[in-house]
């Protein structure tokens, strides 16, 4: 959840981010969080359309690719990016096993409409 949240806000995206407890699956507002994302998992970013992504590195990577001018993410189609989607595969497994549950618990984001 942390990564999204960092990736969003070096993205200059405009978003609205709330506390998830994934021991009770509630939001901080007191939403029931497997209403927003069925599998329960953060971090989850809830798209203008009603689209939900709730796999890191998709969640960074659709995150990079909306201001692909801050280069945030290697350009579609290159080579470095394919070798970047792996290197973030890897670590994001690595660093799920390796974390306590309680830092996972930042993990749903809204994008605002623009």
């Amino acid at each position: 959840g942390a990564a999204s949240f960092i990736a969003a806000h070096a993205a200059g995206l405009q978003f609205s981010a709330e506390q998830v407890n994934i021991q009770t699956h509630k939001t901080a507002s007191g939403a029931d969080f497997y209403e927003i994302n069925p599998k329960g998992n953060v971090p989850t970013l809830v798209l203008p359309n009603g689209v939900v992504l709730n796999e890191g590195a998709a969640v960074l990577q659709y995150i990079a690719d909306q201001v692909p001018a801050k280069k945030l993410f290697p350009s579609a189609g290159s080579i470095e990016r394919y070798v970047a989607i792996n290197t973030l595969n890897w670590s994001l497994l690595n660093y799920i096993r390796a974390s306590d549950s309680y830092l996972l618990q930042f993990g749903q984001m809204k994008l605002d409409n623009n």
